[in-house]
């Protein structure tokens, strides 16, 4: 077996077009010899791009996965807060239409004030934890933004 490659047979190796293994060797990312107008690339080069594009697309794939079980667990707390929040909004209106009837009748109860001002701590409590929720979904976007960004690498590293 030959210990250099032509541009040709390192394209032809690779599965991708000559171009691209000469920007590659332009760029710095495969070594090779030039040797008037043409390359001689050393079959390790040859080897050790394919096992970076290995790594890539393992290093992806963990992304992706992670990504995936994040987003999972993100829409079933919104679906939690979501819940949460609905509850203590009613809480919070019920506990003011007795607080209303109590005003009516010509006095409030000290009880009846309490439970209202619970039932808006937890209501800010339920917005708070929908706002951090929406933090997450923002550092989930960056996430997807640099899975895509994997991908497009991996995808020009194959030639496709």
């Amino acid at each position: 077996m030959k210990d250099t490659l032509t541009v040709n047979e390192a394209a032809e190796t690779l599965g991708i077009p000559a171009w691209k293994v000469y920007r590659s060797l332009e760029a710095g990312q495969l070594h090779g010899k030039r040797t008037g107008k043409a390359y001689q690339i050393p079959v390790t080069e040859i080897q050790r791009l394919r096992e970076a594009a290995q790594r890539a697309v393992g290093q992806f794939t963990l992304t992706v996965t992670i990504a995936e079980a994040a987003r999972s667990q993100w829409a079933q707390r919104i679906a939690a807060a979501q819940a949460t929040l609905d509850t203590a909004c009613r809480t919070a209106s019920e506990r003011y239409t007795l607080l209303l009837g109590e005003q009516k009748s010509g006095g409030i109860a000290r009880h009846t004030i309490d439970q209202y001002t619970e039932a808006l701590t937890q209501l800010e409590d339920a917005l708070g934890e929908l706002k951090v929720l929406d933090r997450i979904g923002v550092v989930l976007a960056d996430l997807d933004g640099e899975a895509v960004a994997q991908a497009r690498q991996v995808h020009d590293a194959s030639g496709d």
